[in-house]
């Protein structure tokens, strides 16, 4: 291992490697995720970003190891401070879990606990962070329910889940989060039940929160708005494969991969411009995914090559990686 690479792997909090995840259905396999390489290092926020169906949700379940039946991860390894977490037992993934790693779910529902306040459950983390008896903890969630923009957050924190809207119960998953000073937080649409002005809000939290415990986030989005916003890397995902990574400032300015400038172009309207533009096509069947890119179908500089063989993830600049035979060109 050379120097670079040593001081590397001391900079990286995640690494996966070579991962296939795949959902067994009556159709056949649903190829989720192909042989991702990534790593997320410390203190950093990292945005994974593409269409919906395209293996976002399943790359943070298989890092939490959280991914539901019927899928199943088929190889890979996925280190998380050097440990492999796909050969530690249950026991032992919890105790991860609980105490180093936290997720926000996209539906709040599932992950509150229905017989308990949730004061009460967002109490629980604090008291894990800062040693404090149960009323000073349960003060410093009243807090932080008020830091999220709810309207009377003491009453709140005296209700039980199945009191409050989905919106509201969003938040109080993204408080618990914020209640325990993690190590990795991955946030799967934090704040896509949200209206703008909260939603800008618990992104303005989550950045301070993270420069205070140097937290790694991950933010899963389909947004590129709030990519742009909050995040230092942002990871590009198309159809269960990594298309292109770059530092938000390497992406935004010069971006390589068709797709990202497809996902770029949909959020920008230039003064020319009546309509904004849009991706031909739709992500393909995860079944019956095409030979060669995945892209190849929807892409409009594509080639015969493209059809053929499925392009590698490589440096086209220092930081900046890109999955397409075409970088030179466009």
């Amino acid at each position: 291992m050379s120097h670079q690479e040593r001081d590397r792997a001391m900079d990286t909090l995640v690494s996966v490697r070579g991962l296939d995840v795949s959902f067994l259905s009556y159709r056949g396999i649903v190829r989720a995720l192909q042989g991702i390489n990534v790593d997320i290092n410390y203190s950093e926020t990292v945005g994974l970003v593409g269409e919906t169906g395209c293996g976002k949700s399943t790359l943070g379940l298989s890092i939490a190891r959280l991914v539901p039946p019927p899928g199943i991860i088929e190889r890979g390894e996925i280190h998380f401070e050097g440990e492999d977490l796909l050969k530690m037992s249950k026991e032992e993934m919890r105790a991860i879990r609980r105490e180093k790693m936290s997720m926000i779910f996209q539906d709040p529902t599932t992950s509150l606990n229905p017989v308990f306040r949730v004061g009460d459950q967002i109490a629980e983390g604090v008291m894990l962070t800062h040693e404090m008896k149960k009323e000073e903890a349960m003060a410093r969630s009243v807090e932080l329910l008020r830091m999220l923009g709810i309207p009377d957050p003491s009453k709140v924190a005296r209700q039980y889940p199945h009191e409050l809207s989905g919106g509201m119960k969003q938040r109080i998953m993204i408080a618990m989060a914020l209640s325990y000073k993690y190590k990795l937080l991955i946030a799967d649409e934090p704040t896509s039940s949200l209206d703008v002005t909260i939603q800008a809000q618990i992104l303005e939290l989550m950045t301070e929160m993270q420069k205070k415990t140097r937290m790694t986030i991950l933010l899963i989005t389909h947004n590129m708005g709030v990519i742009a916003q909050t995040c230092d890397r942002v990871i590009v995902m198309y159809a269960g494969n990594i298309v292109e990574v770059g530092t938000v400032h390497e992406i935004f300015k010069k971006v390589y991969h068709p797709y990202t400038q497809g996902l770029l172009a949909a959020v920008t309207l230039h003064e020319e411009e009546e309509r904004l533009t849009t991706i031909p096509g739709s992500v393909p069947d995860l079944i019956e995914i095409p030979t060669g890119c995945p892209f190849s179908p929807r892409c409009k500089y594509r080639e015969d090559k493209c059809e053929r063989e499925i392009p590698k993830l490589y440096e086209i600049e220092p930081g900046h990686l890109v999955a397409c035979y075409l970088e030179g060109e466009l």
